[in-house]
């Protein structure tokens, strides 16, 4: 151990010096010193780990020992840590060289520690996980005073949770599964709890003592009868301790063996049904049941937040989850890749900002990278869903239809719609009529609808395809079930409302003129189905409201966080892009769980904007102004929250803030608005308008009374941070951003407005 590394009660060696042979001696425990440098202090505060939770937790980390492989693993698990730094290296995502995590590491029971904290937050979430540790301190017969608080062992969880989130330790978890029926929410007939739901905390410490003495070579074998929280056991054992695994179902078919007889396997794990089973333990035998949930509710009132965590890999997801759609659709492969191919024309010509894009609202509509639309997205779907890559002849199809025209992708989708409808054997799809005034039904008892499958799928492709994956995350079973659930009640408030699915919730696209107003693209609107999908957990409509403008966050081990981070931009299609690792936010020593935007700042007084002479061809030139930019970041009273702004400094010694989340909501919803077939465009109909040379203040031009409309043009080059100065200073206006179309296409929008409006290019 170096010098400035953690030192407790030894010299040096590879475990603290009050664990000996496995054993923790409390009297050396607790006459031990920590010796560690001022930096490594600092990290613990920065963790919000107190020096004696983490001696506490090298102790629980002494109870146990990884075999070789699950050594390996954890070896692999910790060089693959990575992370990235934003705008001016002020904020670091994912796991950086100076975080929490090397300091345990550092020794073999913090390797331990770190595991046993990593794994459980993987499957359970950290809540569960504190809970957990705090159970096992008890089940060791350590002393009472020096166990720390629950809200210690959260905090310990939490700067372990997400290192193995890229590894396959989900992966054995999903295998040891089996059939994912176990999942489902059903509620159990005794109980009245949902069958799929995490055990009591109790009983899963419980059955991990039980495998801590198995490593210790204490115990022979354990036999683990439960719910799907036997996955977890299986898993860690397997994964972890090199042990040999037998899994059963209720049938007694196997579903899992590394050991050629079941009867000399060190785990023997037997899914039952909780109807059958005590929620107590077996002390006359080496048998542990995984009891109900119930008394985790005090975490939550929310069941499905105590949902069991599996990952599954994105090479087999969508048969693993929907098998039987998937199959029926594969076989039905022109059916569905006329669908996916004409959604993408779709998409494509509202992205391209199309003349004809029917009545589909360009407003609501901010799907601007490459890869959500058009022949991107075709591509997209090979690559997101590789099972689906390997259909004979996919490609081809979805290729042709993506080509159509507009009109026609229109027709065919409806046609594809109307073909899975006939086709689909499942309870949404039969009489609809009949079913027109029916209340919505639960969204997770339908799993078999080709056509809720194929529009989930549809979902999945444009939300996967805007992220920038910095690693190989799998997504969690729970998130691809709810995000399929998203869409059945979409497709099910259509039935009710208009006899059939119609193309626009097929897409979930908005139309013009129904009223109907989409939710404002904010931060926390954007990243809720990402956040869903690697976590499990789909934000509320209410915590969407309250994290509005909240930038990045760090969730169960799962760092997510906007591009504007990296920096300013005014382009739709990179601020669109969302970053996903594993780890959490970072500034120097310090870890965070999230960032936010800066309240509203004073509206600066800048001078007064000079217009150019009106006319009818907007001159070329672009303007030069001098601003400087740099980024602000502050921390929020009560620690664990960062707010993270930029600020552009002009030669007038004046600051304007710009809002990272705020800008980004601005340029998704004004980019996309005029309509223009950009590089073939042979417009040549330019309207009278007026060029900002100088100044910012525009309030003095933009009269309404009794003036006709005129365009005002704010002229910078392409991604220039005057732009997005501009866009700041718009707030409250009406403005157009241009991306890309042709200036007479620009003016001509303007135009036709009834007010004044500013087009920013």
């Amino acid at each position: 151990m170096s010098s400035t590394a953690l030192q407790i009660g030894n010299d040096g060696d590879a475990n603290p010096g009050f664990v000996q042979q496995g054993q923790v001696d409390w009297v050396s425990f607790g006459n031990s010193t920590i010796s560690a440098s001022i930096s490594v202090m600092q990290r613990f505060s920065a963790a919000g780990v107190q020096p004696v939770t983490v001696a506490g937790g090298l102790a629980l980390g002494s109870r146990f020992e990884l075999g070789k492989k699950g050594a390996q693993n954890m070896d692999v698990a910790l060089k693959s840590l990575s992370g990235v730094f934003g705008y001016d290296k002020l904020l670091y995502y994912g796991f950086g060289y100076r975080s929490f995590v090397n300091i345990l590491t550092e020794t073999k029971v913090g390797v331990n520690l770190v595991a046993l904290c990593a794994c459980l937050v993987e499957m359970h979430g950290v809540p569960v996980a504190a809970d957990v540790l705090a159970a096992l301190w008890k089940l060791e017969a350590f002393p009472q005073k020096f166990e720390p608080a629950v809200s210690q062992f959260n905090a310990l969880a939490t700067a372990c949770a997400g290192v193995v989130a890229a590894t396959t330790f989900g992966q054995v978890g999903d295998i040891m599964l089996g059939d994912i029926r176990k999942l489902i929410p059903g509620k159990s007939i005794v109980t009245g709890l949902p069958m799929g739901a995490i055990s009591n905390a109790d009983d899963i410490a419980k059955a991990l003592h039980g495998l801590f003495q198995i490593s210790r070579n204490s115990l022979e074998y354990i036999e683990v009868v439960g719910g799907a929280n036997c996955t977890f056991i299986g898993a860690f054992a397997h994964w972890l301790l090199d042990l040999t695994v037998h899994v059963e179902d209720e049938e007694g078919t196997t579903i899992h063996q590394n050991s050629s007889n079941p009867e000399t396997a060190q785990v023997r794990i037997r899914y039952q049904s909780l109807d059958r089973v005590s929620t107590e333990l077996h002390i006359a035998s080496t048998t542990y049941v995984l009891g109900n949930h119930s008394e985790m509710l005090v975490h939550t009132p929310w069941e499905e937040d105590l949902s069991l965590l599996i990952r599954t890999p994105w090479d087999c997801c969508l048969e693993r989850v929907f098998w039987n759609s998937i199959r029926r659709l594969k076989r039905v492969s022109r059916i569905l890749g006329e669908f996916l191919g004409s959604a993408a024309r779709i998409f494509a010509a509202l992205a391209g900002g199309e003349a004809d894009v029917g009545e589909f609202s360009r407003a609501d509509f901010a799907e601007f990278v490459y890869g959500t639309y058009g022949h991107g997205f075709v591509k997209s779907v090979g690559n997101v869903f590789p099972e689906l890559g390997r259909v004979d002849g996919l490609d081809a199809i979805m290729l042709d239809a993506s080509n159509a025209s507009f009109k026609q992708a229109l027709s065919s989708l409806q046609m594809s719609i109307d073909s899975l409808v006939r086709l689909c054997e499942c309870d949404i799809c039969k009489d609809l009529a009949s079913r027109r005034n029916t209340d919505t039904r639960d969204a997770t008892k339908d799993k078999d609808c080709i056509l809720v499958t194929t529009v989930a799928i549809t979902s999945l492709v444009r939300l996967v395809a805007g992220m920038k994956r910095h690693c190989t995350i799998n997504p969690t079973i729970a998130g691809l079930q709810h995000l399929y659930g998203q869409c059945l009640q979409r497709i099910e408030v259509s039935c009710r409302t208009n006899g059939s699915p119609t193309i626009p919730d097929a897409l979930g696209l908005l139309l013009n003129p129904d009223g109907l107003t989409g939710y404002p693209l904010t931060p926390a609107y954007l990243m809720a189905d990402v956040q869903c999908l690697f976590t499990g957990h789909r934000p509320t409509q209410d915590e969407i409201h309250r994290n509005n403008y909240r930038t990045a966050f760090s969730y169960n081990g799962i760092c997510c966080y906007l591009e504007v981070l990296h920096g300013l931009s005014s382009n739709a299609a990179v601020l669109r892009r969302i970053h996903v690792l594993p780890g959490r936010i970072q500034r120097g020593d310090r870890e965070y769980t999230m960032v936010w935007d800066s309240p509203p700042g004073s509206q600066p007084q800048l001078p007064k904007a000079t217009l150019g002479v009106k006319t009818v061809t907007p001159s070329s030139e672009l303007r030069d102004d001098s601003i400087d930019i740099k980024a602000l970041v502050t921390e929020v009273s009560g620690g664990g929250q960062l707010i993270f702004y930029y600020q552009a400094l002009f030669q007038e010694a004046r600051v304007v803030r710009i809002r990272p989340g705020m800008l980004t909501q601005r340029v998704l919803e004004h980019s996309g608005l005029i309509v223009c077939d950009k590089l073939t465009c042979n417009r040549d109909l330019i309207f009278p308008c007026q060029v900002i040379r100088e100044g910012w203040d525009v309030g003095d031009h933009r009269t309404t009374s009794g003036q006709p409309s005129e365009c005002l043009i704010w002229p910078f080059r392409e991604d220039d941070v005057g732009r997005c100065v501009a866009i700041e200073m718009s707030q409250g206006k009406a403005f157009y951003i241009r991306q890309g179309e042709c200036l007479p296409c620009c003016t001509k929008a303007a135009s036709a407005s009834s007010y004044p409006m500013i087009m920013i290019i």
